[in-house]
């Protein structure tokens, strides 16, 4: 499943690296573990360009190299590589890109100050080397700033008015909230970058604060005509998009996260008592009945991580309903993925795309998983995984 001419791919072997620019690290530190010995390293950074450089956005690069029987932190003024190429980025989707003359040109006598910190520290499980540092990076660079930022109700207030901008009416009780500017597109697209179902379930959550009178009929009218979409009974797959005249689309990402809003919604509902969600469970259970035929099939293999996105809304829908077979395969999914990521033998990815690639939305799909499992059943291995993820 991992492709070495994608994905980045170090397992320590002699003369393997792996260097990229420094301000390209999400949070600015590299680590390595010692599985057998169970301690780990890590070194600390400040993202910064070079001074001297020969090319105009320079930057630091930190990474590490094996070599025999031992493996260095690096921290170079700008060259780049990984799986065994030197001078390459990972800024493309399918294949990497160059990146050559990363060199200084000073005069002598210049001198260059490089800030770093190491940290120390002992592991209790393979694959958990990167958690510490995690939290010693926060505590480093405090990114905790808001300030600067408008404040939460002005934030709501711009985002409900977007929100009712994308308001598509099809006439005969077919609407909901568009994809797009609708000047361009008429599209109602269920999750991704659609996100039809959310506002179903979110503006219910925010309705007393947003005080609108009209918000509870187009919460009721979206969820009720997204419930209308068709269901393979034999997989709980559903095409996600509507375009005014016909359905189209359908992926795990999208259905999974369709479910997990509708799963919301349903259970939001029915302790405000402000809506018939009779039309909503219909689509919950017909496609997550679908589902669990699926998954708990002994031949199911998912691809990538876009499938982790059904635990959340099976986990859920087992409360709701009181089907134990939709946790049995919430936790199947929870399994497969813990396995497969948790000792970061492999990374989290796959997502909407192209399922070829390393993918931060597989890491959120599984957090939110784990986490609700948690949440659900309390059991605290879920709790510990959705952490790691």
């Amino acid at each position: 499943r991992v492709n070495p001419d994608i994905i980045p791919v170090y397992t320590g072997k002699a003369g393997e690296f792996a260097i990229f620019e420094d301000h390209r690290y999400p949070m600015p530190f590299v680590m390595l573990e010692n599985r057998e010995d169970q301690y780990a390293a890590a070194i600390h950074f400040t993202p910064s360009p070079v001074r001297g450089a020969l090319l105009a956005d320079q930057w630091w690069s930190a990474g590490v190299e094996a070599g025999d029987g031992y493996t260095d932190f690096v921290l170079y003024s700008g060259p780049i590589g990984y799986n065994k190429k030197h001078s390459v980025a990972k800024a493309l989707q399918l294949t990497p890109m160059k990146y050559t003359n990363t060199y200084l040109s000073m005069e002598p006598g210049r001198i260059i100050e490089k800030e770093f910190y190491i940290e120390l520290y002992s592991i209790d499980r393979k694959g958990s080397g990167f958690q510490q540092p995690v939290y010693t990076s926060l505590d480093l660079h405090k990114p905790y700033d808001a300030e600067r930022f408008p404040d939460f109700n002005t934030i709501l207030a711009s985002k409900y008015r977007f929100a009712r901008s994308r308001w598509v009416d099809y006439g005969n009780n077919a609407a909901g909230y568009g994809m797009y500017d609708l000047q361009n597109r008429k599209d109602v697209v269920m999750g991704w970058c659609g996100q039809a179902d959310s506002p179903g379930y979110a503006l219910q959550v925010l309705a007393d604060r947003l005080n609108d009178e009209d918000l509870p009929a187009k919460v009721q009218q979206s969820l009720d005509f997204l419930a209308s979409f068709p269901v393979n009974r034999e997989n709980g797959m559903f095409p996600v998009g509507f375009n005014g005249k016909e359905f189209y689309g359908g992926d795990h990402v999208s259905c999974g996260q369709a479910l997990y809003n509708f799963a919301k919604a349903i259970e939001t509902a029915q302790k405000n008592k402000r809506y018939n969600t009779e039309k909503w469970e219909a689509f919950l259970t017909s496609a997550c009945d679908g589902q669990v035929k699926r998954i708990l099939n002994p031949a199911w293999d998912p691809h990538s991580t876009a499938e982790g996105f059904y635990m959340a809304p099976l986990a859920i829908a087992s409360v709701l309903f009181g089907k134990k077979e939709y946790r049995q395969a919430s936790e199947k999914i929870a399994a497969i993925y813990a396995d497969r990521h948790l000792a970061m033998d492999g990374c989290y990815w796959g997502g909407t795309l192209d399922a070829t690639c390393e993918d931060k939305e597989g890491a959120w799909a599984a957090f939110q998983g784990f986490l609700e499992l948690y949440e659900r059943f309390k059991e605290d291995k879920y709790l510990d995984w959705a952490k790691h993820a």
